[in-house]
């Protein structure tokens, strides 16, 4: 199966668990400029508990993988004095295959995180926030992407790891709704 086909795969599959958790993301009151201060911790800290856990497992199995998202998260925390605790978390990686669907999960909603970043700044309660280093509208975030898509393209693999990839993604985008679905606890320093 070509890259092109595999990531269309995986668009379908993960199609309607994405929309459903999209509607959830509390970054809904980003994009209507309703955003106050202690949603917008809630929200980070919400993303950091997703981003963490994914990153670090990603990061065992796919050298090219660009961590940072979750580091960009607790600076902006700590700005607004709130020192994230690190939490135990139940979702491992096993291969390299549900790597890559753990990966297109986390580098495809830090697309989304440009999109959000373009109203950041109209959200009232939150324009004099610092400058954000995780919703930072950066285009970086489409070179991390892109690089994802060349890995991808360089993968061989069988069915059964195809399979495992893309249960990866539809479970990845899983814990990041339990994620949304918690009220974090802010630690505050």
């Amino acid at each position: 199966m070509s890259q092109n086909n595999l990531l269309l795969q995986l668009r379908e599959t993960t199609a309607a668990l994405h929309e459903r958790i999209e509607q959830k993301n509390p970054a809904q009151a980003i994009l209507d400029h309703s955003m106050d201060q202690e949603g917008y911790i809630q929200l980070l800290l919400q993303n950091y508990s997703a981003y963490r856990p994914l990153e670090q497992e990603i990061a065992a199995f796919l050298p090219f993988f660009q961590a940072g998202k979750a580091a960009r998260l607790s600076r902006d925390l700590e700005a607004l004095s709130v020192f994230p605790e690190p939490e135990e978390y139940d979702f491992k990686i096993r291969t390299v295959a549900e790597a890559f669907g753990a990966a297109y999960v986390l580098e495809g909603s830090a697309l989304g995180g440009m999109v959000i970043a373009k109203h950041l700044t109209q959200c009232e309660q939150l324009k004099d926030l610092e400058a954000q280093h995780f919703f930072n509208g950066d285009k970086s975030s489409l070179n991390s992407w892109n690089l994802y898509k060349q890995e991808l393209a360089r993968q061989d693999f069988n069915e059964i790891q195809k399979g495992e990839l893309l249960a990866k993604a539809r479970e990845s985008f899983l814990f990041f709704e339990r994620s949304f679905e918690r009220k974090q606890l802010p630690a505050e320093g």
